[in-house]
């Protein structure tokens, strides 16, 4: 019992300070944000700001995600904080969350008869944890969203299948609307929480209705609760805002999606990918020759391997949407390393007769000392790097100069002040983003970017000359009208157009000297044209 005890010490430990770690990087790093979470940390300002979604400000994902930033969107407001920083302080609750969640259920719900159980849930939890710390590019995509709010979600499915749900209704109520909300970020999600469920169902006497009574449990119905309440507000939404979703953005994409497609040897061609593969193989080959020490083990697998189904389905090559994957594969590895040290553990307690809470402790000193030598790795590369005043943009600090990835700054640091607004038409997400959430810079456009021009050309150029296909395609000159249009009302300071292959999508329009007629062109780099508002003098 004792030695149990320390073992939760233990856990509470690595937990603190990992999460120790994560603020620490965020004080030293308030501008620091991948681009896709700046995009949809944008998007939740812009909302905050009375802004509808689809209408008032378009982009082309579901809008579950939007909803979930208006949390740190909020307290960057509330707090005068950086968006990017609240982001990441944001991220670490959901962290803590998500750990403090599977705590509870480890070591209050489930059975612990055997080391290897207690070896098996803490290194689940440091799994858990660490995989955020190797997505330091891409921390705060959707995909490591879903992870933290999903694997809670899946020890409790896990724990009713086995029959030990807790006692305490409202906390399984709690994860499964958590776990819900996660599944749903993309309907790709739902593959392996479907995978995991099918698993443990075979693994019953499925002529049995007694088989099925987990999937009547509070956990399932409150995530099952959870994603029909999402639906429920697509009928509840503004009506324009629910027809240009359904009426436009949704055929859209689902005919134009393919335009980022890759090979199958391109998704796996980078060396890092291949990594996450071969970590998944590698993991789940070695657990499962174990899985009969833990009935966790086969589950996890079923996870990591069947979130490699959703990242070939996607067929982009993104490593991002591998994201699900590493962390399965890394918790299953984690799990594997925590039974070698177990064992090693036994010998060298019976051999050495070192006492075995000695030994337990240091677990969490090495790990303190990874994550003590990390961050002051950190702090030195901060040191070195040149620094941004952030007084430019309201806020009494510095940051990295290497934190802002975007390849115009000196054009922002000569032209560009705080309130003016900017114009990016291009199509990807960058470089505009995560730049514009990291200076607070108000897009002068509803469409925060143009990826759907190319969307339409694929659809254009790809597809049946249906009158539905036509249809869509023919929406380029409306998107390409209303740049012109919020350009006009909205007299953006900078407007940059990218060349290749956006300038394309433009010239049938003669995009380039309506702009010039207010704007003049002050410089050419980086497969981008800038353009500058004219001075008009002082206004009477």
């Amino acid at each position: 019992m004792k030695e149990k005890n320390i073992l939760k010490q233990i856990t509470l430990v690595l937990i603190f300070l990992f999460l120790i770690r994560l603020v620490y990087s965020a004080s030293i790093h308030p501008l620091y944000m991948g681009w896709d979470p700046g995009l949809h940390l944008n998007a939740a300002q812009l909302i905050l700001q009375g802004k509808i979604p689809y209408v008032d400000m378009m982009d082309v994902n579901p809008p579950l995600v939007w909803y979930i930033d208006m949390i740190p969107a909020f307290w960057s407001s509330a707090f005068h904080i950086p968006a990017p920083q609240a982001f990441t302080l944001f991220l670490a609750c959901v962290i803590l969350y998500s750990a403090s969640a599977c705590y509870y259920l480890f070591f209050h719900c489930a059975e612990n008869k055997k080391a290897t159980d207690t070896a098996t849930y803490i290194a689940f939890i440091v799994g858990l944890i660490y995989f955020n710390f190797l997505l330091r590019h891409d921390f705060g995509q959707r995909e490591t969203i879903f992870v933290l709010y999903y694997l809670p979600f899946f020890v409790l499915r896990w724990l009713c299948w086995n029959g030990h749900a807790p006692k305490k209704k409202w906390i399984s109520i709690l994860i499964g609307i958590i776990g819900g909300m996660g599944i749903c970020l993309k309907p790709y999600f739902l593959i392996p929480a479907l995978c995991v469920e099918l698993y443990f169902l075979l693994n019953k006497n499925a002529f049995d209705l007694k088989s099925y009574k987990p999937f009547v449990s509070p956990d399932a119905l409150s995530a099952v609760g959870a994603a029909l309440a999402y639906v429920l507000h697509f009928f509840l939404m503004p009506q324009a805002m629910r027809e240009n979703y359904f009426g436009f953005v949704v055929p859209a994409f689902m005919l134009g999606y393919n335009y980022w497609d890759v090979s199958l040897g391109n998704s796996f061609s980078s060396p890092d990918k291949r990594n996450v593969f071969w970590l998944m193989v590698i993991a789940s080959a070695f657990a499962l020759s174990l899985r009969r020490t833990s009935s966790l083990i086969e589950p996890l697998v079923i996870f990591a391997v069947s979130s490699n189904i959703v990242y070939l389905m996607q067929f982009k090559g993104w490593a991002y949407h591998d994201q699900p994957v590493l962390a399965g594969s890394l918790i299953l590895a984690f799990v594997l390393t925590s039974y070698l040290l177990v064992f090693i553990g036994n010998k060298l307690s019976a051999s050495c007769s070192i006492p075995k809470n000695i030994l337990l402790w240091t677990v969490p000193i090495l790990i303190g000392g990874y994550l003590a030598f990390d961050a002051i790795q950190d702090t030195e590369a901060v040191r070195k790097d040149d620094k941004v005043d952030l007084n430019f943009i309201g806020y009494n600090t510095t940051s990295p100069r290497s934190d802002i990835s975007f390849p115009f700054f000196d054009v922002f640091e000569r032209e560009w002040k705080k309130d003016d607004k900017v114009v990016f038409i291009s199509n990807g997400v960058t470089p505009e983003y995560p730049f514009l959430t990291q200076v607070n810079a108000a897009p002068g456009s509803r469409h925060l970017h143009c990826v759907i021009l190319s969307v339409l050309q694929y659809i254009k150029d790809m597809h049946a000359k249906t009158p539905k296909n036509i249809a869509l395609y023919e929406q380029n000159e409306r998107i390409i009208k209303e740049y012109l249009q919020d350009i006009e009302a909205n007299k953006p300071k900078l407007v940059f157009v990218q060349i290749g292959p956006v300038l394309d999508y433009l010239k049938p329009y003669d995009f380039q000297a309506k702009l010039q007629k207010n704007y003049d062109k002050i410089e050419e780099h980086d497969n981008f044209e800038v353009y500058r508002l004219k001075y008009r003098g002082p206004q009477a």
